[in-house]
């Protein structure tokens, strides 16, 4: 028993369920037709479900050629297989399925010879939905398939029936926010008795300006938080008019609410009772509110509103600034002196302050700026320089104002605005060096340097931190990539093992989680690196995992690549700020060590092949671009073609070994195969050598992709010219024999073709004395008679003429065009060709022939020399029995796409051991044969597309049994019936 062919529809099963376990969605069904043709050895396999649109017709999901994915289509179910797994829960044609469904005129488009379907059902067992497979061939192994199949349509009718559920709640969640988003007000629920807005629409919070995050923290006392004082103290008043109101009673309400920017907007609220709880008390309403600020404020005075629009800067932490160009004193607003780290008091008013904070560098620059504004009267002031902080750390800050003119159009003050933008700064910052690390990565700089530029980078960005990568080989970290740390943190760390007992950093390798050590003085669980840190001067550890960005999902756990840690000399731990940085820095750090590794492999893959390649010994392999250059050229190459390739490398392939017109063919081939990214089969293909000498190669082509660039042509060559003329000349000994063949089977008929000749030559010396005598006599009167007898010898010589025709055909040297032939007229021919001898031994031979026409494409004299051998054979095998047993059986009927023909005898059958050996050559029952003739039949037979077997009957004899293909074939020509005869 072969366990390996047992196991392989297991296997097959198990390499579908672990191709599409971990997908959803849409790439799930891919994933799934993919797995299913692939695994199943099929051409087609189609997920689909049924139309939301079109009652009557399935959308599919998902369809897959072999390994290519196919365009989603909508098609109409009735007259389709689909229709029967719709009905019958499971439709399975193991052939012929297009004369089934003849309407389906996608079947035979694709050429479907099975089909296999299930439905995809629902938990409600309605069927949402059809996987199926189809084949150009039976389908082998059905019921394991179906097993296969019975188990995928389970997991994708969940996986079908999730998206319907989520694309229902969606549509109606969809429809819910649409009608809330078209009401012309703010809309809200609001809980009285728990003091927090339950729920409200887009325009309540874009009224407010509010994200959702800081509405979930103003909602724990949304009240308090919102409201003004003036209208907080009225609350408890408000909240009583809802102990006695009535269900559906509308409750009018104005007050102020805080909105982002500081200041409070009026609103109109318009409210009615949402739910009340078990006793009664109303606890939450619904209602609207409108924005009447305008309205209120426009009784306001100017003074509020430049309060107002006071306290909006300030919201923003937008400092203000005026300098008096007249008396140099400047104001500076409270959120000016905070951006500096300073208190109100803690600055005067006037201009040294501001100069004397400025960057030394950038003093110059910044005094310049000011000084072509107010000469240039400028109304869009604009510089950007650091300014000291009050911990000293430098701050960028981006200025921007307006010139203000006197009544004597002179310039009197400069007014503008003053922003922080430190963050910004070092937000562009970290984004250029990402790109530049990007960027080095994917041009193929060393992964060092990459990584030594993304150490700095982190470095810049965590003040007073000391960055390494540790690569890790083997499961050993390796150190050098950070050279800031001191010589014997490398000591002892490189190559120790990427274990938990080792390090921090050996436990983020080993764990694949971060670990924090704020303090590695104090810490127990390294004591090694207890005792050492001190002696270096490393007070805290941070290590993040860098795990491979293309295993970070499914593959638990995680590969880690490197470990990502850095250092301080205080005792330190991240903030979230640091901690984006860090996600940063290890995702590009994965991206970038990945990335190498995928280069690495890729050339020792490339070096591999071309070593392979290079020391093929009897195939010849050039590799070569689009437009010919030869780039490869292996010592096959050098033996078969003899250029060397130091020689022929850089020049053109067509030019070198093809001649025209097949230096065109090539051209084509080339370019289909660039446009169509497929390549014709192997094919014989006649080159040019050196010296002009042709040869016959057998060529086989593929194409490999190459990233960023068309791809690269490869050729295999086989030299098949001594193949091919050893195969000229056998088909000449063949053409040979099967003529030594014929010629001795009309040794045979010889006497029997003499006798049949005899007849009508005697009939015409007969007929011819007759009229030599009727025309001596002189009697007018028999010219009727002798008119009768002058027909007769023409009829005779007609006879003898077909008898020697015959003859002369069967008997040519070369066998004839291979035609479209009607298979009983050849079997008639032959018959009539040995009729005559076997009638004068006495053998009846009895046709039972096919009513249709059975059309072949055949070599019609090699057929016939089938048959005059095989009823030869048989009236070998009867000739010395009784009268009554000397009868042949000649039948011929179609089974379906093939044409059969038995000769049938009453002889002594076959043994067990002549059948076995029957057909092999020089193997003879007979004391005069020479054992060809079975031998030779086969192999015309075989030529033909057919088959000949030969069996024992029960009731004694034997029978021999040709089959031939009954399709016509375009490229012969249909002889026509009455031309058969001749």
């Amino acid at each position: 028993m072969d366990l390996n062919v047992e196991s392989r529809p297991a296997d097959a099963f198990r390499r579908v369920c672990e191709e599409i376990a971990p997908m959803t969605g849409d790439d799930f069904f891919q994933t799934l037709v993919q797995a299913l043709c692939r695994n199943c050895d099929v051409d087609w396999a189609v997920v689909s479900e049924l139309s939301r649109h079109i009652p009557g017709n399935a959308d599919t999901l998902a369809i897959c050629h072999r390994d290519e994915f196919i365009a989603n289509l909508t098609y109409e179910l009735a007259g389709t297989p689909c229709a029967n797994v719709m009905h019958e829960s499971f439709c399975h044609f193991v052939q012929g399925v297009q004369g089934e469904f003849p309407e389906d005129a996608q079947l035979a488009k694709m050429g479907i010879e099975s089909y296999m379907g299930m439905p995809l059902l629902a938990r409600d067992s309605t069927t949402i939905g059809i996987v199926s497979i189809m084949h150009s061939a039976v389908m082998d192994d059905p019921e394991q398939i179906r097993s296969i199949l019975a188990i995928v349509a389970a997991r994708a009718a969940a996986e079908l029936e999730r998206q319907h559920t989520e694309r229902a709640l969606r549509e109606q969640q969809h429809l819910t926010q649409a009608i809330v988003d078209t009401l012309p007000h703010c809309m809200y629920i609001f809980d009285i008795i728990h003091g927090k807005t339950v729920w409200s629409n887009w325009k309540a919070k874009q009224a407010l300006g509010y994200s959702d995050a800081e509405l979930a923290i103003i909602e724990e006392n949304v009240q308090a938080s919102l409201m003004h004082p003036e209208d907080y103290e009225r609350l408890p008043e408000m909240l009583a008019r809802w102990n006695t109101v009535r269900d559906g009673e509308v409750l009018e309400t104005r007050l102020r609410q805080r909105h982002r920017d500081g200041t409070y907007r009026w609103f109109a609220c318009h409210d009615t009772v949402f739910l009340r709880n078990p006793e009664g008390r109303v606890q939450q309403l619904i209602g609207t509110m409108q924005d009447i600020t305008e309205q209120m404020q426009a009784l306001e005075s100017l003074a509020a509103s430049q309060q107002r629009q006071r306290l909006i800067l300030d919201s923003a932490n937008v400092g203000t600034w005026e300098w008096d160009l007249r008396t140099n004193d400047v104001s500076l607003s409270a959120v000016w002196k905070q951006q500096l780290g300073y208190e109100d008091h803690e600055i005067s008013g006037r201009y040294h302050e501001w100069e004397s904070r400025v960057h030394p560098d950038d003093l110059p620059y910044a005094l310049a700026q000011i000084e072509l504004a107010v000469e240039n009267r400028a109304t869009d002031y604009r510089s950007e320089f650091r300014m000291r902080h009050k911990n000293g750390t430098w701050r960028y800050i981006f200025s921007r104002g307006t010139v203000e003119n006197g009544v004597d159009d002179k310039p009197i003050s400069l007014i503008g605005v003053h922003l922080d933008v430190t963050d910004r700064y070092y937000a562009d910052q970290a984004l250029r060096l990402q790109n530049r690390v990007l960027d080095r990565a994917f041009a193929g700089e060393p992964l060092r340097d990459v990584l030594e530029d993304l150490t700095l980078f982190v470095e810049r960005q965590i003040a007073g931190s000391v960055c390494i990568v540790l690569l890790i080989e083997n499961e050993t970290m390796r150190t050098g990539i950070g050279q800031r740390l001191p010589p014997d943190f490398h000591v002892a760390f490189d190559r120790s093992p990427a274990k938990q007992t080792t390090c921090p950093c050996g436990t983020a390798a080993e764990t694949t989680q971060p670990v924090i050590v704020p303090d590695l003085w104090q810490q127990t669980r390294w004591p090694s690196i207890a005792e050492l840190a001190p002696s270096i001067e490393l007070r805290s550890c941070w290590a993040f995992p860098v795990v491979a960005p293309s295993g970070q999902e499914g593959q638990t756990p995680p590969q880690v690549l490197a470990i990502f840690s850095i250092y301080h000399r205080v005792v330190a731990s991240p903030t979230e700020d640091d901690l984006r940085v860090i996600s940063s820095a290890t995702a590009l750090a994965g991206l970038a060590i990945e990335r190498e590794q995928a280069s690495q492999e890729r050339r020792e893959a490339e070096t591999r092949l071309r070593s392979l390649l290079e020391n093929l010994e009897n195939v010849a392999v050039q590799a070569y671009e689009p437009d010919g250059t030869i780039t490869f050229w292996n010592r096959a190459s050098e033996r078969l073609y003899g250029h060397a390739a130091s020689d022929i490398i850089g020049q053109n392939l067509l030019e070198k070994l093809h001649e025209e017109p097949g230096r065109t063919i090539e051209r084509k081939l080339m370019d289909e195969a660039l446009r169509s990214n497929t390549l014709p089969p192997a094919a014989e293909v006649e080159v040019v050598g050196p010296g002009g000498e042709r040869r016959v190669v057998l060529a086989s082509r593929v194409l490999h992709p190459r990233s960023g660039q068309p791809p690269e042509f490869y050729c295999f060559d086989v030299d098949v010219t001594d193949r091919k003329k050893a195969e000229e000349q056998l088909a000449a000994r063949q053409a040979e024999l099967l003529h030594a063949a014929r010629l001795s089977t009309v040794g045979e008929m010889i006497a029997a073709i003499s006798h049949e000749v005899a007849q009508p030559l005697s009939a015409i010396g007969n007929f011819a004395a007759a009229c030599m005598a009727t025309l001596k006599s002189g009697d007018k009167d028999q010219l009727e008679r002798l008119t009768e007898y002058v027909e007769q010898i023409q009829l005779q010589d007609r006879r003898c003429g077909d008898i020697l025709h015959r003859l002369r055909d069967f008997c040519r040297r070369q066998s004839g065009p291979r035609s479209q032939w009607d298979l009983n007229q050849i079997l008639e021919f032959a018959v009539e060709l040995v009729g005559n001898e076997f009638r004068g031994l006495g053998i009846r031979i009895e046709l039972n022939l096919s009513p249709e026409h059975l059309m072949v494409a055949c070599d019609r004299i090699q057929i016939e020399q089938v048959i005059v051998n095989l009823l030869i054979n048989a009236r070998d095998a009867i000739r010395e029995l009784p009268v009554d047993r000397k009868l042949i059986r000649v039948a011929s009927r179609a089974v379906q796409q093939e044409c059969v023909i038995e000769i049938t005898d009453r002889g002594p059958g076959l043994t067990t051991a002549s059948q076995a050996r029957l057909f092999e050559p020089f193997f003879t029952t007979k004391s005069s044969g020479m054992g060809l003739g079975l031998s030779l039949s086969r192999t015309m037979i075989q030529d033909h597309g057919g088959r000949i077997t030969a069996e024992t009957l029960v009731e004694g004899g034997a029978c021999f049994r040709v089959t031939l293909p009954r399709k016509m074939e375009s490229n012969h020509d249909t002889v026509p019936l009455d031309l058969c005869r001749r």
